[in-house]
């Protein structure tokens, strides 16, 4: 007596053959992270309002601007924002490698050494090492490259007057010589002591470069 059963096919077929073949593995793009930061006096300035993303849209003064598009094709991306007045440690995925957009050593001096500090621990390769642009204030710019053959850099301290006569008793003492200019630290359009409109007499917290 035949055991199959009159009008079915006989099916021949291999485990082998039968099991799917896995997926290819998609390839992880890298993932650079953006640090950028908060200036030291934790103020932020509101550009406007992106009706597209549905946000404020933020200037943060000190950050270096180098592209166009931040977020490069072919890369994910990630943010890390430093400083301000009560930071929170930072608990983030430190990705690939970094870009330090922070770029003003006197407006976001904290900003920075939390930056080092960051890419220091986790050791993840940085371009515009934090480390190095710590050292790019007027009066580091001077201590590095003052005596260079073929670079003039005029000589310039930073200094926490709080009379004028403390400039005055530098320049009796030989400090520094005239003429000479006075800013303050950081500052670049000459506005922040003219705003004040304080004259012979300088807050206390008040850092300038002769």
């Amino acid at each position: 007596m035949s055991d199959k059963i009159p009008g079915l096919p006989t099916l021949n077929f291999s485990m082998k053959s039968a099991n799917k073949a896995p997926p290819k593995s998609v390839q992880r793009k890298p993932v650079m992270l953006h640090i950028k930061a908060i200036p030291d006096s934790n103020t932020i300035e509101v550009k406007h309002f992106d009706h597209d993303i549905g946000a404020f849209i933020y200037a943060r003064s000190g950050n270096v601007k180098l592209l166009d598009n931040e977020r490069l094709d072919g890369l994910d991306h990630s943010s890390l924002i430093l400083g301000g007045l009560s930071p929170k440690p930072a608990e983030i995925n430190p990705g690939d490698f970094a870009f330090n957009f922070i770029s003003d050593p006197d407006q976001n001096s904290r900003a920075l050494d939390d930056a080092i500090d960051f890419v220091e621990k986790n050791q993840i390769h940085c371009l515009n090492h934090p480390a190095k642009v710590k050292r790019m204030t007027r009066d580091g710019l001077y201590q590095q490259f003052g005596e260079l053959e073929g670079v003039v850099i005029p000589k310039t301290l930073r200094v926490s007057p709080r009379y004028d006569s403390d400039i005055r008793e530098m320049v009796e003492a030989g400090d520094i010589s005239l003429p000479m200019i006075v800013r303050p630290a950081g500052g670049h359009d000459g506005k922040e002591h003219a705003a004040s409109g304080v004259t012979g007499r300088y807050p206390r917290t008040s850092e300038f470069c002769l």
